[in-house]
């Protein structure tokens, strides 16, 4: 649902995806929207780096 409503929209708009931060609210929301998958992104990024670190240490001691 919320696919083919996002869909429609970049229809109405031709494609432009400036109708997702002209007005306020649709700024607001994007944003919103945004916030969980940013985070999430870093948190992904961060474990990742982790394991390579404490991997190259295990490889580095022995």
């Amino acid at each position: 649902m919320a696919e083919s409503a996002f869909l429609q929209s970049l229809i109405i708009s031709q494609g432009n995806l400036s109708i997702f931060i002209e007005r306020p609210i649709s700024l607001v929301l994007t944003i919103i929207m945004l916030i969980p998958i940013t985070i999430n992104l870093v948190l992904t990024f961060k474990k990742m780096t982790k394991k390579e670190r404490s991997l190259s240490k295990r490889f580095a001691s022995g």
